[in-house]
């Protein structure tokens, strides 16, 4: 019965894990290439061919996903339907995995005590995520389900790093951590191999703290945006753009504009650097509005035209 319990347990936090950490183009599927290069790995060298095949399947059919899930022409997303199938379908092999004979890993020089912790390393970046995340929300007296923007790749995306970047960062953190417990493994025992998890845990959860904080020290200098007047640039100390050369004139963009940019971009992960691309494409905009005889000022009053505008210019980027 114990054992049962476990199963279910081990799946649902796997499954879980997984699915939250599909919050950006990429990471999900990274991360379950990922995971299963490794199972594959492993079944390969033991002999294990079926379960081997399973995973050189979802390598291929994440690979092919991955140029549709970053393109900006093609884009497809993953959902809830297709991470909590990978998430089901990745705690499948890691039971398996966990269920083989021990003389298996002489294959291998971990020793069989630390085979759950490597288990651990293998999945580190979702069950880091999902316990870090509990831990947050319980100290905040929230709901450990409640959604927020506390997770790892939230916090790099409003560090300022691109969706891509933000992937590529986790991937390869991801199979560092593997690579250095299942070296470390070789050598330690369980109660040592434990004191490095709970080492590396805490390391990222203090990286991220102040990765955070300083994202949003550097929020409050910004949240408010003065207008770009038509003989100037930003205001005297201010954080705006510089005029454009030979004083071209453009009409006002108010700093609520600004406002809704700067959100937008750190809710969609649009790296900082290209503001003053999305400036200029507001300015021609509104100035077409201000030709044709529109109420622009109207036209800007909804979200919906401001996100809209966003994902276009991000597209030609």
């Amino acid at each position: 019965t114990l054992s049962y319990a476990f199963t279910i347990l081990m799946m649902l936090t796997i499954i879980n894990a997984f699915n939250l950490i599909d919050g950006i183009d990429g990471l999900a599927s990274v991360i379950a290439i990922i995971i299963f290069s490794v199972f594959s790995l492993v079944f390969y060298v033991t002999t294990y061919y079926y379960y081997f095949l399973i995973c050189l399947s979802f390598i291929g059919m994440l690979l092919a996903y991955l140029d549709y899930n970053f393109s900006n022409t093609k884009k497809i997303f993953m959902g809830d339907t297709g991470s909590l199938i990978i998430g089901f379908c990745i705690g499948f092999c890691a039971l398996k995995y966990l269920a083989m004979d021990v003389s298996n890993f002489s294959y291998f020089t971990i020793h069989p005590q630390n085979e759950l912790l490597v288990l651990a390393a293998i999945l580190w970046i979702p069950l880091f995520d999902l316990f870090r995340i509990i831990i947050i929300r319980l100290y905040h007296k929230k709901n450990p389900f409640s959604p927020d923007r506390n997770h790892a790749h939230h916090i790099l995306i409003d560090a300022g790093l691109s969706h891509f970047e933000t992937t590529m960062i986790l991937g390869f953190l991801n199979y560092g951590i593997i690579i250095l417990v299942i070296w470390l493994s070789a050598y330690w025992n369980y109660l040592q191999m434990l004191t490095v998890l709970i080492s590396l845990f805490t390391a990222g959860v203090f990286l991220l703290y102040l990765t955070n904080k300083r994202t949003i020290k550097k929020n409050k200098k910004i949240r408010r945006w003065p207008s770009i007047k038509a003989s100037g640039g930003a205001q005297a100390g201010g954080l705006g753009p510089p005029a454009q050369a030979g004083g071209l004139a453009v009409c006002s963009i108010p700093p609520w504009i600004y406002e809704n940019l700067w959100k937008h971009m750190r809710t969609y992960g649009i790296p900082w650097k290209h503001m003053e691309t999305y400036e200029n494409h507001l300015k021609e905009f509104m100035n077409l509005l201000k030709e044709e005889g529109f109420l622009y000022s109207v036209f800007w009053k909804s979200h919906i035209l401001v996100f809209h505008l966003l994902v276009s210019v991000q597209f030609h980027l």
